[in-house]
């Protein structure tokens, strides 16, 4: 059994940050990559080298909302004829993420089944014994358990995904790639007519990367179900059949005026705020980076929606007023209203400035053209908006001018 040939890949990802951090590894590993705001806009992809990812805004939505946008999104995938469908969740099982598996499923292939590892192993997001853990500690103990928004209640993924079977990797030594991909083929079709969903334990990258290989000698029915974490792995074990030509990832003009949109109300994705404030406090130009941040109140899934709604409409009337050079998005919710306000259609993803910083430029709307970054709240170091920011000033794209539309 050798790995199948993989010429298009569709991604459906529960929020638009953690879309782009899941397909820019295959951007930086030659693979032609779009991320589009809206399933009408997929066309057929007869051509090779291309990855296609849609993004559902599910992970805050009530399970049968959940479950019928992924089935929709999986669907639009299967009618654009791609090869090998991968479900991107959050590394920390955040929201919905048995429901999502359920519309997956059902939008995918007769017979599909979901191979699940959200582990994530270079942020401490590992799974072990059908536990995932963040640093060490149990999931339900990390800031990920009190997110105000999708709490985790449980670090087992038994109970995150009720009905899952748990299996374990073979020991490092004795590993055999052909022999695990008929095992949880069989398993699979032991389990058909139930939606099978079978969890495997990861705790290293190498771990990935088997499972990676594993994945790719099962045939298109199964379904890669992961955080960046794996989908960094499928880049790295399934080559695109002819790398596509890529643009540089930053461009030579400047000077950089850079809007910064952080929604996300993670705990680590403040401190990077507080950080950016102090650092453009004492700065000579200061007004080279607008912050834009979501108020420190009380939020829940009932009004995160329309607070990402005036977040995006204040953006756009700071597009429409003056000339930036990049727009950085901080937050899954915030970041899909934000590009859906601008008339977005979706984002050329070209590369990474870092790990888990996918960039690209913006296609249609009144935004076109337009650089943006793309980052989830909850990773990176306190600094990491700084050195985002420092990134493209170093390098900015020429300003984006505002235009107009009828």
């Amino acid at each position: 059994m050798s790995t199948r040939i993989v010429r298009t890949i569709g991604v459906v990802a529960d929020d638009l940050t953690g879309a782009g951090d899941s397909i820019a590894p295959f951007a930086a590993a030659g693979w032609r990559v779009d991320l589009q705001l809206t399933a009408a806009a997929i066309d057929p992809l007869d051509s090779a080298s291309r990855v296609v990812a849609l993004t559902t805004g599910a992970r805050a939505a009530l399970d049968a909302e959940a479950a019928a946008r992924t089935a929709t999104a999986a669907a639009a995938l299967a009618r654009a004829r791609v090869d090998r469908l991968v479900l991107k969740i959050d590394s920390t099982m955040r929201g919905s993420v048995a429901a999502q598996l359920r519309g997956g499923l059902d939008g995918w292939l007769p017979g599909a089944f979901a191979v699940l590892c959200p582990a994530y192993p270079e942020h401490g997001r590992t799974v072990d014994a059908n536990t995932v853990r963040v640093d060490g500690a149990l999931l339900e103990t990390s800031a990920s358990a009190a997110d105000p928004v999708t709490p985790v209640r449980s670090s087992t993924i038994a109970s995150l995904v009720p009905g899952s079977v748990h299996l374990q990797l073979p020991a490092s030594g004795e590993r055999d790639a052909d022999g695990f991909a008929r095992a949880l083929g069989a398993l699979a079709a032991d389990l058909r007519g139930a939606s099978p969903v079978l969890a495997v334990d990861a705790t290293t990258t190498a771990d990935l990367d088997f499972l990676a290989v594993v994945i790719g000698r099962l045939d298109a029915r199964a379904v890669a179900v992961g955080s960046a974490g794996l989908t960094q792995a499928l880049a790295r074990g399934w080559a695109p059949p002819v790398p596509a030509a890529r643009p540089p990832v930053r461009g030579d003009g400047g000077p950089a005026r850079i809007l910064v949109v952080v929604s996300s109300l993670h705990d680590v994705a403040r401190g990077q705020v507080a950080a950016l404030l102090r650092e453009q406090a004492a700065a000579l130009t200061p007004d080279r980076v607008v912050v834009v941040t979501a108020p420190a109140t009380p939020v829940d899934g009932a009004n995160a929606a329309g607070i990402a709604d005036a977040m995006a409409r204040t953006v756009a009337g700071h597009l429409a007023r003056g000339a930036f050079t990049a727009l950085v998005l901080v937050g899954g919710d915030g970041a899909l209203a934000t590009l859906r306000r601008l008339d977005a259609t979706s984002v050329r993803v070209t590369g990474s400035l870092a790990d888990g910083v996918p960039y690209g430029t913006v296609r249609g709307g009144t935004a076109e053209g337009l650089a943006v970054v793309t980052k989830s709240g909850g990773f990176g170091e306190p600094d990491a908006l700084i050195d985002i920011v420092q990134a493209l000033t170093t390098g900015a794209p020429e300003p984006h001018q505002k235009r107009t539309t009828s």
